[in-house]
């Protein structure tokens, strides 16, 4: 919709930095407010948890003590009531 002229979105600039190089979207930055996104593991449901989706999930565990992670909702919530 939005490369129709009919909408606006808010999306991770890598997903449209080609669109907003060749000019076909404009990009307009949000100041003020830091935004948020979740992400998760999804794969069928099976007997066991395929190795490639194991494997993936052991390597985001090892590097998960060092990456700059917003925090969780409940601890947002409890440094606010301080």
């Amino acid at each position: 919709m939005v490369a129709s002229g009919l909408g606006i979105t808010i999306v991770p600039f890598q997903a449209v930095a080609q669109e907003i190089t060749g000019g076909t979207l404009r990009v307009a930055r949000i100041e003020g407010e830091r935004l948020v996104r979740e992400t998760g593991w999804v794969h069928l449901r099976a007997e066991r948890v395929p190795r490639m989706v194991q494997e993936m999930m052991d390597s985001l565990g090892h590097v998960l003590p060092s990456l700059r992670l917003s925090p969780q909702p409940n601890q947002i919530r409890a440094a606010k009531a301080r």
